[in-house]
């Protein structure tokens, strides 16, 4: 089944296309300075991510700086948790195509709530 990973650097440390596809349940858990440097830099979503299906169904992942798309898509869920899968949205000429988080459908919805059920507590 899953593994734990803890990932050295948030934003380029997780090969995001590994996990396309997957039903994803976050928790955002705070947020952290950018590492854009300027003065207005703003916080990213720093989040803990639980792997519900897929090639790497039962993966954990902590202290996650998600992309930034994602991230604004989790800011305004700190301290709560957020279910989708995960999707690479079109791109624009020679430009990569930025990661999403789309809506959960309902398997997605009835795998996370037994994870839930099954892990009441230490799920992150």
């Amino acid at each position: 089944m899953g593994t734990d990973e803890t990932p050295i650097s948030s934003r380029s440390g997780i090969d995001w296309a590994g996990y396309q596809h997957a039903a994803l349940l976050f928790y955002v858990h705070d947020s952290e300075p950018s590492t854009a440097g300027t003065p207005s830099a703003t916080h990213a979503a720093v989040v803990d991510i639980v792997v519900l299906d897929g090639e790497r169904e039962g993966t954990k992942l902590h202290d996650v700086t998600v992309p930034r798309v994602i991230e604004s898509q989790l800011k305004s869920r700190r301290g709560g948790m957020v279910l989708g899968r995960l999707y690479q949205a079109g791109s624009k000429d020679n430009q990569q195509a930025p990661f999403i988080l789309n809506a959960a459908d309902e398997a997605a919805k009835a795998l996370a709530r037994a994870c839930l059920a099954r892990n009441h507590e230490g799920l992150f």
